[in-house]
């Protein structure tokens, strides 16, 4: 399914639902069959558009959605969970996916509440060319303000149809700038 159709801007709705609206009074003032036939075909249209938009999740949604689940297992401290959503050929530095895992498991009583993820938009989302997905976010332990980063997670579709996260990239929110202004990446503590 194509993204515009499963995944719709919010003005993509307003212009459909302000052709709508448009109809609907041209089709009250004239009261003309043509008009009215106008207006149920700009209905049907977006309809249709909500259908689909409710019925296919898009890869940015889906990302989404898996990024509030690692966020929930977190909090929850469900940290199987957490994982599901990362790959089998996860890298992060000399970390793979069973090593990060016994990095978290270390780190669990250090944070127990989880982390919080936010400010997952469609402005901080980007289809790549090589057919990954890199989704820029908020992230920081519950309650630890002092280790809070920005987040550029990347996620490629696994042999099963998911997107799941492969590496990631953190940003200190404040400084970090360098010399030529651009934002210089750091390590967490501990990875």
């Amino acid at each position: 399914m194509p993204t515009l159709l499963s995944d719709p801007t919010r003005t993509m709705y307003i212009l459909f639902g302000t052709m709508v609206v448009i109809l609907g009074i041209m089709a009250l003032r004239r009261q003309k069959k043509s008009d009215v036939v106008t207006f149920v075909v700009g209905v049907v249209l977006l309809l249709a558009l909500f259908l689909i938009d409710c019925a296919n999740e898009s890869p940015r949604e889906q990302v989404s959605r898996k990024l509030q689940e690692m966020e929930s297992s977190s909090q929850a401290r469900k940290y199987d969970d957490v994982f599901k959503h990362i790959s089998e050929s996860f890298q992060y530095k000399s970390l793979d996916k069973k090593a990060l895992r016994e990095r978290a498991r270390q780190a669990e009583s250090y944070f127990p509440e989880g982390v919080r993820i936010w400010n997952v938009t469609r402005n901080n989302f980007k289809a790549m060319q090589d057919g990954t997905i890199e989704q820029e976010f908020d992230v920081q332990p519950v309650n630890n303000p002092q280790f809070r980063y920005q987040c550029v997670g990347v996620f490629k579709k696994d042999p099963d149809g998911e997107w799941r996260l492969v590496t990631f990239r953190l940003y200190p929110v404040v400084g970090g700038g360098g010399a030529d202004g651009k934002r210089e990446e750091v390590t967490p503590p501990g990875l």
